[in-house]
């Protein structure tokens, strides 16, 4: 029978670290927070009716997160997929996540979103890039 009340169990079976990175994940979101309220954005980019999140995997995770958190000011999708929605325009912003910067349906739909008008950011491995 395993011990979940061992600490001992934990280092044995978690051998990446997950259960730290959980207990961090708060102080994680401070500091993502803090760091997007001195992020300085176009001024056009406040004028939207939508957020798109393109992304796949983990990189998805932060879009679900804010869609639960943005409370309707704005309606979120999570795009986990080719290509992007018929609904893009100009009063959309897309944010196309992608830890290695380099995931082929992340890529693809932001390679289409290129040639829209719908504003655009890209998050990658701890940059940021308009």
């Amino acid at each position: 029978m395993v011990d979940l009340d061992s600490p001992q169990t934990y280092r044995e079976l978690d051998a990446s670290g997950m259960r730290e990175h959980l207990h961090a994940f708060p102080e994680q979101c401070r500091h993502a927070w803090d760091k997007a309220l001195r992020f300085a954005l176009p001024e056009d980019y406040g004028r939207i009716d939508r957020v798109i999140f393109l992304g796949m995997g983990g990189s998805a995770i932060g879009g679900d997160i804010v869609a639960d958190l943005a409370e309707a000011r704005v309606p979120v999708w999570v795009h986990r997929d080719y290509g992007l929605p018929r609904f893009v325009n100009d009063k959309t912003l897309l944010i196309a996540s992608s830890y290695s910067g380099n995931t082929e349906e992340t890529l693809s739909a932001f390679s289409q979103a290129l040639n829209t008008p719908a504003k655009k950011l890209v998050l990658t491995l701890s940059l940021i890039h308009i």
